[in-house]
């Protein structure tokens, strides 16, 4: 996008200041963050939050699911983008409640087509560990696909709230959406 698209606004608040109260809203056994020092400047970071900064983003959504799964406890590990300000407790609640460790839980579009965030259960941790070796890009995209069948696809009533911010038009269009809610 060319700018930190975390510190954009909307609603009088960062992007990622909504996924901050988002998750500090919820049971979670910890939050993490994954930040490169460029993107951390400016922002502050709420209590409950633990920070670990890549220091290398060029490596790719892999390597951030690396460095956050390595510094993750728990049985299970939902990823979050922080672009998706739109995104709701009861989405998250549902996704929780379908969580084992051994399945892979995310929300899908009306096309069926996978979205953010996505939850892994323990059992796919050194998977997660090791995708940086096998694909560069796509994260935990790569270990997803590999399983469809431990895959449990949340249906999500109001399709606005997996909108993510991607590029700039995308920005807009959340500017106008906030004008139709």
């Amino acid at each position: 996008m060319g700018q930190n698209k975390l510190a954009l606004e909307y609603q009088g608040k960062s992007l990622l200041q909504h996924t901050f109260d988002l998750v500090l809203s919820l049971p979670f056994y910890e939050r993490i963050l994954l930040i490169s020092p460029e993107n951390a400047s400016g922002i502050t970071i709420p209590v409950g939050i633990k920070v670990i900064q890549n220091d290398d983003p060029k490596r790719g959504q892999a390597y951030s699911v690396f460095l956050g799964t390595r510094a993750a406890g728990g049985l299970s590990y939902m990823y979050f983008t922080g672009d998706q300000p739109l995104l709701t407790v009861a989405l998250l609640e549902s996704m929780m409640a379908a969580s084992t460790e051994h399945n892979i839980v995310y929300p899908i579009k009306e096309d069926g087509s996978p979205s953010s965030p996505t939850c892994f259960g323990k059992a796919f941790r050194q998977e997660l560990l090791a995708v940086t070796k096998e694909n560069k890009k796509g994260g935990g995209r790569v270990i997803r696909d590999r399983y469809p069948e431990f895959c449990v696809k949340i249906r999500v009533q109001g399709q606005a709230q997996l909108f993510d911010i991607d590029t700039p038009e995308k920005y807009q269009q959340l500017q106008e959406m906030e004008k139709d809610i």
